[in-house]
């Protein structure tokens, strides 16, 4: 196993055979031999490893590994933040404890969470092929193309087919 100069390994609060570094990286300590564990990435990116003790297996989250034991948390909050937003980043230097909320707003911050508008939105009820046809055919105050008619044929409300038009709404549609 590689080691790096600058690698420290801590025990796993809990499970004394395992052993997790300031890299992110997990060994095992059975039959005096170390073995670097493998992990699993989960379905939401999250580096995950199964540990045993007793015969009882449990999953876990590296990166809450990680900051247990190597990331101060005196204001105790619960989650744990990769600061660069790379959710497989697991060294300590990466890694902060956030609130919900703290979390939330950072991955809004750094572009990992984007606004749902326009047609991106899946509660959108217009395509972009629609919006189009709307810039398009669009005339002021016409019966068939104005903004009531257009409207009602679409089934949104006219504030909406005026927002299409001055382009502040469903801008993702160029």
């Amino acid at each position: 196993m590689e080691q790096h100069t600058d690698e420290i390994w801590k025990d796993i609060d809990g499970f004394p055979m395992y052993q997790v570094s300031n890299y992110g990286r997990i060994i095992s300590l059975f039959y005096n031999e170390v073995l670097l564990r493998k992990t699993v990435v989960n379905k939401y990116g999250y580096e995950r490893i199964i540990l045993t003790k007793a015969g009882k297996r449990k999953t876990f989250s590296v990166h809450v590994l990680v900051a247990k034991a190597f990331v101060p948390n005196p204001d105790n909050k619960p989650e744990v933040n990769h600061i660069d937003g790379d959710k497989l980043n697991n060294r300590a230097e990466n890694l902060i404890w956030a609130t919900k909320c703290e979390n939330q707003q950072h991955a809004w911050r750094i572009g990992l969470k984007k606004s749902l508008h326009g047609t991106t939105n899946p509660k959108s009820k217009l395509t972009a092929e629609q919006v189009l046809y709307i810039r398009e055919h669009y005339i002021p105050r016409h019966p068939e193309f104005g903004g009531r008619a257009l409207a009602k044929k679409f089934g949104v409300h006219p504030t909406t087919i005026h927002e299409i038009i001055t382009r502040k709404g469903y801008k993702d549609v160029l």
